[in-house]
């Protein structure tokens, strides 16, 4: 159930010319005049750590491209980068940097994982305040949770399962039905291609927590005219395990629209609020205290009342919070309610049984119905096996980007075209501001606080505090800047906001079976980035930030009204932004008629009977919030009609 710790490699992942190539690099970056410590061994370390989450693939691209550094160098100075003193280094990276579209992209990747393994070097790390890992539970499982839950390292090879229902999933989606109908007396069985990671595991090292918890260690990237960083869980509790509690009802107005322009009146306003209590309930929703919100928080409060805009605490579903500032890599005192600590147990308490590392390849079809679901499991020596799973009725909840895959290798749920397209994704776009002043973010809650003013235009801001190392590298700047601005990390505010989408995208079978996600920014969504910096920038300025670092290309920095006029006025393309979206849905989209849509109203597919689909892939639009209370409240409502259904088959 538990896997291995994430551990150095057994070899040496760079030889020990790209070990001298790796060296230089970041003397060039992080100048070693700098305020800051050199434990060059622990950074080494940590890098190899960093290269062994990678794909063998993407980490061959990263040594070709240290030796592209490396002799690209020599086309300018006659004289490779490792033999150039350290401001011919410097003025080198610059010009790849700042005046090269591509080669910024490249040498961006590279240095990402660099800058990382510096700033999670324990010495770093203890230099500038922040923790290097935290206390793991030692508490054990519940008896019951013990009992029904299991790895397919532990079941018997061949021998099958038989339920009533049938789960693939257990996050928003999955954990919810599986939870609602075991509580009301169905044999629920539900399967998840993750392991189970608890308390136990949680020792606040996001490098660790990245591997055991995230879908491709977090490289899930989008393919189009800016990639975008797509992380998604794979772990019991889905992505709920790795986000940051934020929990928004849906709003009115998206639900009127779906009820009066999309014809599902079953779900408006009126409709939906029952299930939205129920949910809120269940999860603890309150608004963050304000003890926890920390420094960045508290300075946007500042900045967004001396300009009148809306401003508040964000509702979350972690009522006993403590600050610990961990919400995405496992919250280690199970304060965040994310499935594996709520939907999840209360199912297991109810009677289901969940089987991890079981990844469902192929449906079981008799004529237009689903009977059931075969998984792939591993034996105790890492065998791959063939687990059997009828049931008459099986739940799809594999999240906007595996649910389509899952579903177009087997070949079903053709019939619309729609499968795996209108695939919306919240663009969101963070951006730092440099105050003179310990924030005290190092334990604070990560997105704690919100600016709702321009909502209804489709933008929302949200706290986004990362751990140092992302911090880090996440900022584009290189050389004795970026050393000075990391020497005072402790006043780095890091504040963000997401976009309600008009841009489409679509997600089809790529390389190897992952996921090929298309997703390309459309010009109204580039603006509506743009205004968003600005506001934000104005926001940080009216708080007394002496710079912004809008993580723009060719810009690094913002220093007051004149520096955002030129922002108004320069040529942003797609290209330029750094972007990250946590928000996929509407692969799989609801409606009535099965030419426009894949599920019913009641979730249903349009296809083929009993198989249902019950994750954000049915949200048939946009949001403009974070969308896990709105997901668990559609499965609420779809486990009342799958029971009925149930009901039906046993009379």
């Amino acid at each position: 159930m538990t896997g291995d710790l994430i551990a150095q490699p057994s070899e040496p992942l760079l030889a020990p010319r790209e070990q001298e190539i790796l060296r230089s690099l970041l003397d060039a970056v992080i100048p070693d005049n700098s305020r800051l410590p050199r434990p060059r061994a622990e950074i080494e370390e940590r890098y190899h750590l960093y290269l062994a989450l990678l794909p063998e693939s993407v980490r061959s691209t990263m040594t070709s491209m240290l030796w592209a550094l490396e002799i690209g160098a020599a086309a300018r100075y006659f004289k490779p980068f490792t033999r150039l003193d350290q401001a011919q280094q410097q003025q080198y990276l610059y010009w790849l940097y700042d005046k090269v579209y591509p080669t910024h992209v490249a040498i961006r990747a590279l240095l990402f994982g660099l800058k990382y393994a510096y700033f999670s070097a324990p010495t770093v790390k203890s230099y500038l305040g922040h923790r290097l890992r935290v206390e793991t539970s030692s508490e054990p499982l519940p008896r019951y949770m013990q009992e029904r839950m299991i790895s397919t390292r532990d079941w018997t090879p061949g021998e099958p399962i038989e339920a009533d229902v049938v789960v693939i999933g257990t996050g928003a989606g999955g954990a919810v039905v599986a939870k609602e109908l075991a509580q009301r007396g169905h044999a629920v069985v539900m399967l998840e291609s993750g392991r189970y990671h608890g308390r136990q595991h949680f020792n606040g090292d996001p490098l660790e927590m990245t591997k055991r918890m995230y879908r491709g260690n977090g490289m899930v990237i989008t393919v189009g005219n800016s990639p975008i960083v797509l992380p998604l869980g794979h772990t019991v509790g889905g992505t709920t395990a790795i986000n940051s509690g934020t929990c928004y009802r849906t709003p009115d107005k998206v639900l009127q629209h779906w009820a009066s322009d999309l014809g599902l009146r079953e779900l408006g306003p009126e409709q939906m609020g029952g299930y939205f209590e129920r949910v809120e309930s269940m999860l603890g929703v309150v608004e963050a205290q304000t003890k926890y919100l920390g420094g960045t928080a508290r300075k946007i409060a500042i900045g967004a009342e001396m300009l009148g805009l809306k401003h508040g605490p964000l509702r979350r579903n972690a009522a006993d919070c403590d600050g610990q500032g961990l919400c995405c890599h496992g919250c280690p005192t199970d304060a965040k309610r994310s499935t594996n600590v709520s939907y999840v147990p209360a199912a297991l308490k109810h009677g289901a049984m969940l089987v991890t590392e079981a990844r469902v390849d192929e449906f079981l079809i008799r004529g237009d119905r689903v009977e059931g679901v075969v998984a792939r499991g591993v034996d105790a020596t890492d065998q791959p096996y063939r687990l059997e799973v009828r049931a008459p009725i099986v739940v799809v909840a594999c999240g906007s980007i595996y649910t389509p895959l899952l579903l177009m290798r087997n070949g079903l749920c053709s019939t619309s075209h729609q499968l795996g397209r209108n695939l919306t994704i919240h663009p969101a776009y963070n951006a730092f501001a440099l105050f003179d002043e310990d924030l005290g973010d190092q334990l604070a809650i990560p997105q704690g606080y919100a600016i709702e003013e321009f909502k209804e235009q489709g933008i929302l801001y949200e706290g986004g505090t990362a751990p140092i190392g992302i911090t880090a590298g996440g900022l584009s700047m290189i050389g004795p800047r970026f050393a000075e601005v990391m020497s005072r990390a402790r006043g780095l505010g890091n504040f963000g906001f997401m976009i309600c989408d008009t841009s489409r995208g679509s997600v089809i079978e790529g390389p190897n079976g992952a996921p090929l996600i298309s997703y390309y920014l459309n010009r109204r969504d580039v603006e509506r980035i743009r205004f968003g910096l600005d506001i934000l920038a104005r926001v940080y300025f009216a708080a007394g930030a002496e710079a912004v670092l809008p993580n723009i290309f060719g810009i690094q920095e913002l220093r007051g009204e004149a520096d955002l006029e030129m922002l108004k006025r320069v040529d942003l393309q797609a290209r330029h932004l750094q972007l990250t979206a946590h928000h996929p849905l509407g692969t799989a989209r609801m409606g009535h008629h099965p030419t426009t849509s894949v599920v019913t109203h009641e979730h249903e597919t349009h296809d083929i009977r009993n198989l249902y689909i019950v994750d954000g892939s049915v949200v048939p639009t946009p949001l403009g919030v974070n969308p896990q209370i709105t997901i668990m409240s559609m499965a609420t409502r779809a486990a009342e009609k799958i029971s009925e259904r149930l009901e039906q088959l046993h009379h």
